[in-house]
Formats: structure tokens, sequence, C-alpha cells
């Protein structure tokens, strides 16, 4: 029998050290089982939200670049529409000009009309002062 102690303090020193139980490991295969579980189910879980993400960043992308050429047009319009505003507020300016021009002249000749009538009323007057006084 001494050579059975040497074996059976073998197996009691193993198992004194912390070595686990066959039900031991097992229940800790059962966990690292439901923590690979868990695991691959959050793996599963970010991968479908980030192909869910990349899809909203390519939509985003796609509306970001709608609105660029959105503003590009309306800016190339109202660059248009600006330089067209130019040329006509230099037009109606022209026009402006000319009527002035047109009314200062009229002004001048109807000040000159209103002088030679008033010359002719006197002279009128100076004929019928003349003539009544013969």
């Amino acid at each position: 029998m001494p050579g059975l102690r040497l074996p059976l303090a073998l197996v009691l020193l193993a198992f004194a050290t912390g070595c686990y139980t066959n039900s031991r490991g097992e229940a800790l295969e059962v966990r690292v089982a439901a923590t690979e579980a868990r695991q691959a189910e959050f793996t599963s879980t970010f991968d479908a939200e980030r192909q869910r993400l990349d899809a909203l960043a390519e939509q985003a992308e796609g509306q970001v670049r709608e609105l660029e050429e959105a503003l590009n047009r309306a800016q190339a319009f109202l660059q248009r529409t600006n330089a067209d505003l130019g040329v006509r507020v230099d037009g109606l300016e022209s026009q402006l000009n000319e009527l002035r021009g047109r009314l200062e002249e009229a002004s001048f000749q109807n000040a000159q009309l209103r002088q030679e009538l008033e010359l002719l009323r006197q002279d009128i007057e100076i004929q019928l002062q003349s003539l009544s006084g013969r």
C-alpha cells in the first residue's frame, strides 16, 4: 500500500490546490458558451447597426450633394438676376436722365412761350389804348 499513497496524495493535492472538478469545469464551459453567444449576438447587432448607420450616412451624403447642387444653381441664378437687374437699372437711369432733359427743355420752352405771350399781351394792350385814345 505504500505505492498507493503517492497517487492518492497527488489527487488530494490537485483538489486542494484549486483544480476544477468535472462539474465546475462544465459550469465554466456553460458560462463561456453563454458569453460567446452574447458576444456573437452583440457582434451581429453591431454589424446590423453599422450597416444601418452606413446607409444613413450615404443617404445624408446624397442629400448634402443635392443641397450643394441646389445652392450652386441658386447662386448662379442670383448672379444672372443681379446682372440682369444691373442692366435694367442702368437702362432706367438712362431713360430717367433723358426724361429729365426733356422736362427741362419743355420747361424752358414753356417759360419762353409765357414770356412771348406776356409781350404779346402788353403789345395788344398798347395797341388797344392807342386805338381808344384816338
